[in-house]
């Protein structure tokens, strides 16, 4: 079997407010490590939203898709985990 290793060159990022899901199921919800993937099924997201306003205290799932330099999706295998921080920066507050 070969691997051919591609370096990443963009991401697309989604979003979605899952707030009033998260706040319903939230006793119910599993955790850990191994059931952080299915978070999206245990909330039944099927839909993406386009808005990208943030409200503060909110839960929102965020979905990213990392593509090549030719446009071609990388698959992500099922043991990768990322843990990622967003740089507050990058948003404007509006109050």
């Amino acid at each position: 079997m070969d691997i051919h290793v591609v370096q990443p060159y963009e991401i697309q990022m989604t979003i979605k407010d899952v707030t009033k899901e998260f706040r319903n199921l939230k006793n119910e919800i599993i955790g850990g490590e191994k059931n952080q993937r299915s978070l999206q099924k245990q909330l039944k997201v099927t839909e993406w939203d386009d808005l990208w306003i943030l409200v503060e205290d909110g839960y929102y799932l965020i979905q990213m898709v990392v593509k090549d330099k030719d446009e071609r999706e990388i698959t992500i295998t099922e043991n990768l985990m990322f843990n990622s921080i967003i740089d507050d920066s990058l948003f404007t507050i509006v109050s």
